[in-house]
C-alpha cells in the first residue's frame, strides 16, 4: 500500500493488536515492513513505524542505531519526537486501562528514553505506580513532573493522592492546598482536602472545602453526599438534606446516598 492514511491504519492494527514488547523475534517480513515505514515521507505514518520499532525491538542495538539516525536525520526533530511520543503514550494509557501494568510502564519507559524528563510521561508513569500501590514510587515520579513543570493543577492533586497512601497526609494536604492555589476551581483538590480534613476530624474544615468542591462542580454528586455526612455529624440536619438530595440525584446507583436521604426526610419528616 502506498497511501499513507491506508499504511498509518494498518500500522495503528499492527502495533495496538499484534506487536508485542521487547523480547520476541519479529518475522523478517514485518521488520523489512517497519524498517521501510521509518523513512516514510509522510510523517504520521514515519512516527509511527519507529514507535512501532521501539515498542517491539528497540533493545536490539541495530534497531536502536536506527531509532537514533532517524531523530538525528530529521529536519522535522521535534514534529517527529511528538507523533512518536503520543503513540507511546496511547500505547501506556490503553494497557495501564486494562490493568497490565507491566507493559503500561514499558511503554512509559520508552517515552522517556526519547524524552528524557518528560513531564506528561513521568505524570504517567506516577499515576500508573499509584494504581499498583507503590506509593514511595510515585510520589518520587510525580514530583519529577512537577519540578520540570510546575504548574500543573491536577499533578498536584494526584501528587497529594500519593502522599496519602504514602501515610503522609500532611503533605497530601499541602499538595492539594497548592494545587487550589493554581486554579481555585479545582473541585477535585477541594474535595480530596475535604476527605482529609474529615479524616482528621475537623468538620468545619472538612465542611468548607466539600462547598467549594460543589460550588466549583455542583454535579459532584460524592462532594455533596459526604458534606451531607459532614452536617450530620454536626447535628446541622437542615443543612444536610439539601446536599443529601443532590447526592441521590447525581449518584443514582449510589445505595449510601439513597438510605441517607431516607433517613434526613423520615427524621425532619420532610416529604423531599
Amino acid at each position: 500500500e502506498v497511501d499513507p492514511l491506508v499504511q498509518f491504519q494498518a500500522l495503528s492494527t499492527l502495533l495496538t493488536g499484534y506487536l508485542p514488547p521487547d523480547g520476541t523475534a519479529l518475522p523478517p517480513a514485518v521488520e523489512e515492513g517497519l524498517r521501510s515505514l521509518s523513512a516514510a515521507a509522510d510523517l504520521d505514518v514515519r512516527a509511527l513505524a519507529l514507535a512501532s520499532l521501539h515498542w517491539t525491538a528497540g533493545n536490539r542495538p541495530d534497531v536502536r542505531s536506527l531509532l537514533v539516525s532517524a531523530v538525528e536525520e530529521a529536519e522535522d526533530d521535534q514534529a517527529l519526537r511528538d507523533r512518536w511520543l503520543l503513540a507511546l503514550g496511547f500505547l501506556g494509557d490503553r494497557y495501564r486501562d486494562r490493568g497490565d501494568f507491566e507493559r503500561g510502564e514499558a511503554a512509559y519507559r520508552k517515552g522517556l528514553e526519547l524524552r528524557p524528563g518528560d513531564p506528561a510521561f513521568q505524570s504517567a508513569l506516577g499515576l500508573l505506580r499509584m494504581a499498583m500501590e507503590d506509593f514511595p514510587e510515585a510520589v518520587r515520579l510525580l514530583r519529577a513532573s512537577l519540578d520540570t513543570d510546575p504548574v500543573q493543577p491536577l499533578g498536584w492533586v494526584n501528587l497529594g493522592l500519593a502522599l496519602a497512601g504514602a501515610g503522609d497526609p500532611a503533605g497530601a494536604a499541602s499538595a492539594y492546598r497548592r494545587a487550589i492555589e493554581l486554579d481555585p476551581h479545582e473541585s477535585v483538590a477541594h474535595f480530596n482536602l475535604g476527605n482529609l480534613e474529615q479524616r482528621g476530624g475537623r468538620l468545619e474544615e472538612a465542611a468548607r472545602a466539600y462547598r467549594s468542591a460543589v460550588e466549583t462542580d455542583p454535579g459532584m454528586g460524592r462532594a455533596h453526599f459526604e458534606l451531607a455526612r459532614v452536617y450530620i455529624r454536626l447535628e446541622r440536619f437542615a443543612d444536610a438534606i439539601p446536599h443529601a438530595r443532590r447526592a441521590a440525584e447525581f449518584l443514582p446507583d449510589h445505595a449510601p446516598s439513597r438510605q441517607m436521604l431516607r433517613d434526613l426526610s423520615e427524621a425532619l419528616h420532610d416529604p423531599r
